[in-house]
């Protein structure tokens, strides 16, 4: 049976700014320091995502958008 986990890091403030390369590459370094140790814990398939939790909608709408995920399947 395979050991499966994910892992969240919810982030606040900052920018939402970047195409998503961008943030693929913002985050990586952190995802695979994540991943190593749920590797060493004994996980064999590690997901890690990291929700931008504080978004905002344009102006015009005044209202809260969809959080921001960047995914990575380690």
């Amino acid at each position: 049976m395979c050991k499966r986990t994910l892992a969240i890091d919810c982030k606040t403030g900052g920018s939402s700014d970047g195409t998503p390369d961008q943030l693929l590459e913002k985050h990586a370094l952190q995802a695979r320091v994540y991943s190593g140790v749920l590797h060493k814990a004994g996980f064999e398939v590690v997901t890690v995502k990291f929700v931008r939790v504080e978004q905002t909608a344009p102006a015009v709408l005044s209202a809260l958008a969809e959080p921001q995920v960047v995914a990575y399947n380690l």
